[in-house]
């Protein structure tokens, strides 16, 4: 068996630059060029402003705390995370009223909104989310305090809702 797959074995001189990397290519400027594969969104993304959002308070379907429930909630901006304080026995109706300065990264015009309830023997448990589109209106100065739909456990848009409010 072994002889039989020597025997399919391309043998012979290798060229003299196998295994050698090459010059990198050179882009406007003698800058190197760098591979970004599809999709890919470097660390480093460009800001356009500053956008405030104050997470006011929520109003959640259900309560899923075995004794109690103290939820936090957990904003995205691209790639930036920001959490609000735990609402210590907040249940289903917790109220932070928290104030988040954040950069607004060049084509983000969404926010990734997270609430979960902290556990102090087990991981947090994550109860609702919803994507958050940030409206033209505040882009273009105006303050908006408005409530937005929650997905979670009771289905798409039925877990409840949260308070926030944008400025630009």
């Amino acid at each position: 068996a072994v002889a039989g797959s020597r025997s399919r074995v391309l043998t012979g001189d290798l060229p003299d630059d196998f295994l050698r990397l090459s010059a990198p290519a050179q882009g406007p400027g003698g800058a190197p060029v760098m591979y970004m594969p599809p999709g890919f969104m470097p660390m480093q993304q460009v800001p356009v402003g500053r956008l405030s959002i104050t997470v006011v308070q929520a109003k959640l379907a259900k309560n899923y705390g075995i004794t109690r429930m103290d939820p936090y909630c957990r904003i995205t901006v691209g790639n930036q995370v920001f959490e609000t304080p735990t609402a210590h026995n907040g249940a289903n109706n917790p109220r932070w009223n928290k104030l988040i300065a954040s950069t607004l990264p060049k084509g983000v015009s969404t926010i990734y909104v997270e609430i979960f309830d902290e556990r102090s023997f087990s991981v947090d448990e994550r109860v609702a989310w919803g994507l958050v589109q940030i409206r033209e209106d505040v882009l273009n100065g105006e303050t908006i305090d408005d409530w937005y739909s929650l997905s979670g456990k009771q289905g798409e848009d039925k877990e409840g809702m949260i308070n926030l409010v944008f400025a630009y």
